[in-house]
C-alpha cells in the first residue's frame, strides 16, 4: 500500500476528506521525523518503534581497488515491530484467557 492508497483508505473510512487525511498524514510524518532528529524514540504502539542509533566509525576495502577507506560515526534509524505486529504477521493471534481453542 503506497501513501494515496492509505490516505484513501482511510478518508472512505472515517469519512473525512481526502485532503484533510493527507495533511494528518503530513504532520504525522513531520512530528516523527523532528522526534527522531532530536534523539527521541517514537513508539507506535502494536506496530513499531523507531529510534536514533550509532553506527561506530570503522574501516574498510573497496574490493574493486583495494584501497582502505575509512567510514565515521553514523547514526542510524533503527526499528522494531512490536510483539503483536510479529505475531500477527506470522499467524498467530492472541485468544482470551480462559477460552478453549
Amino acid at each position: 500500500m503506497n501513501r494515496q492508497e492509505m490516505i484513501r483508505k482511510i478518508s472512505r473510512k472515517r469519512s473525512i476528506r481526502d485532503y484533510a487525511v493527507s495533511d494528518i498524514i503530513d504532520d504525522y510524518i513531520e512530528l516523527c521525523r523532528q522526534n527522531l532528529i532530536d534523539g527521541e524514540p517514537v513508539v507506535m504502539r502494536n506496530l513499531v518503534k523507531l529510534e536514533v542509533g550509532k553506527r561506530n566509525p570503522r574501516r574498510g576495502r573497496n574490493p574493486k581497488t583495494g584501497k582502505v577507506e575509512y567510514f565515521p560515526l553514523l547514526n542510524v534509524i533503527r526499528c522494531k515491530p512490536s510483539k503483536s505486529l510479529k505475531k500477527a504477521i506470522n499467524g498467530v493471534f492472541e485468544t482470551d484467557e480462559g477460552e478453549d481453542e
